[in-house]
């Protein structure tokens, strides 16, 4: 669905309500006209002060627990973190959610929801060699699609993915009308001058509440800050899950950067409370892979569902590594506590860091 084909409703503080209702314990926002980031902000129930949470700009070393607060490279890939989450905002609600489904009552419906994510992968896409009667491969993003004259899509572009949870962004039909904020980092921040444009659903898993979807960027700066951005996370987390073995030197929290009510981004940390296996929700499952799920005492809010949940510190069963793919926050349990979505865990030698890049993401 084109994005200049969708007209917003009017979000009046009754229907946002109404929304915010149907979707159970997840923590996307929906905002009434008018109530739209410092104002829901103000407003909010869960955490009226805001007291843990942080703005990123204003993020240091000296706000980890210890012993994580003197190791650089747990801040700096606190700060990678900070550079790939986004906001996501989705402006339409797909027709394809089941019935008792989070945002199931908006089936078909234009009233915009946001959440956030984190950009997993870029890919440069350029002009490709064409015979002479083939057309180009031109950017199938919705502005360029729009375009009423072909000259004004664009030959060069990258394609972006995004991780979030799939409650966030269900399908394709939603993934289309989804941009994504970046670099909203500073306090009153309301816009960016950076967006994503939502191409389709990669991929998603409805039990594990994990999506994957493509997005696409004209900037080439952009592009290539956030290629280097995933480089440096990937490369920083294999190091950490080597550094940090032993539980009992280092314990488990977990940091998660969020949009808490589509504001500017915020950090927040607590600890890790419970590893859960959830291996049945995923076909073919190998016996050398875990796909786990964790429970923290992290702070989020309306706003926060899909944000990246990144572990300290390692769990010590059976020598195995998070990696490859970030959790992202799932819901808030009835109890306060933070429930993430499910990734992969694979066994691997306790004295070599996991190649990340060779594992898939099998949804």
């Amino acid at each position: 669905m084109a994005l200049s084909a969708l007209f917003e409703e009017k979000i009046t503080p009754a229907i946002a309500e109404e929304k915010l209702l149907d979707q159970g314990y997840h923590e996307c926002d929906v905002c009434a006209e008018g109530y739209e980031g410092s104002k829901a902000w103000k407003e909010c129930k869960k955490h009226p002060d805001h007291r843990y949470f942080t703005p990123a700009s204003q993020f240091h070393p000296g706000l980890l627990p210890p012993p994580y607060d003197s190791d650089p490279e747990v801040a700096e890939l606190v700060r990678q973190q900070i550079e790939l989450t986004v906001r996501l905002r989705v402006r339409h609600t797909s027709k394809m959610r089941p019935d008792g489904y989070c945002f199931s009552n908006f089936r078909g419906r234009n009233v915009p929801h946001t959440g956030s994510g984190i950009v997993l992968a870029t890919l440069y896409k350029f002009p490709r060699a064409v015979e002479d009667n083939e057309a180009p491969y031109l950017c199938p993003c919705q502005d360029c699609d729009d375009a009423v004259l072909p000259a004004r899509r664009k030959l060069e572009w990258w394609s972006v993915q995004v991780q979030t949870a799939k409650h966030v962004v269900f399908d394709t039909e939603e993934a289309k009308t989804t941009t994504a904020d970046l670099y909203l980092d500073l306090p009153g921040q309301k816009g960016s001058k950076h967006q994503l444009h939502g191409l389709s659903a990669a991929s998603t898993h409805i039990d594990g509440d994990i999506a994957r979807i493509a997005m696409a960027t004209h900037d080439e700066a952009v592009g290539q800050s956030l290629s280097g951005a995933c480089k440096h996370f990937g490369i920083l987390t294999a190091k950490l899950l080597s550094k940090h073995r032993d539980p009992t030197r280092f314990p488990l929290y977990t940091v998660i950067c969020s949009h808490p009510h589509g504001c500017s981004k915020q950090i927040t940390i607590g600890q890790r409370i419970e590893r859960i296996i959830v291996n049945e929700k995923v076909e073919g499952a190998q016996p050398d892979e875990e796909w786990t799920e964790y429970v923290y005492t992290t702070p989020t809010c309306q706003g926060s569902s899909g944000a990246p949940v990144v572990l300290l510190g390692r769990d010590k069963i059976s020598g195995r590594q998070w990696c490859k793919l970030t959790h992202v926050h799932r819901q808030a349990l009835p109890t306060g506590q933070g429930h993430s979505g499910m990734t992969l865990e694979c066994l691997v030698n306790t004295d070599q860091p996991v190649n990340r890049n060779s594992l898939t993401l099998p949804l």
